[in-house]
């Protein structure tokens, strides 16, 4: 059953929606999947830069109390997160900010 959301928090929009339609001055600035959505750039002061990402799915393998984590399975693999207050294979939506991300082209010298 389709539902009409409206909300200027972005959090709360990645979390419950699938499809999202961005207003501006009454009109229709964008609109399709969240995922595309909080990955356009082009969008300017409608997202804030600070809010591009994208949206991953996964289902809660395990949780790591001691350590405040969870384990999520993912098809590129396992993710581990801050915890999440769900039970062991709850299917679960992340946002995850391109800011917070960070890649390396090799192993870490631990060493």
């Amino acid at each position: 059953m389709p539902i009409i959301l409206v909300t200027h928090d972005i959090d709360e929009a990645a979390r419950l929606a699938d499809t999202v339609t961005i207003l501006a001055a009454g009109k229709i600035a964008a609109r399709g999947p969240i995922g595309d959505m909080l990955s356009r750039l082009d969008l300017g002061g409608l997202i804030d830069r600070d809010d591009a990402g994208g949206i991953l799915h996964g289902r809660i393998l395990a949780h790591d109390a001691a350590a405040g984590s969870t384990v999520l399975d993912h098809p590129s693999g396992r993710l581990h997160h801050p915890l999440i207050d769900q039970p062991v294979g709850t299917k679960v939506r992340l946002r995850v900010r391109a800011r917070d991300v960070a890649l390396a082209v090799g192993e870490p010298d631990l060493d």
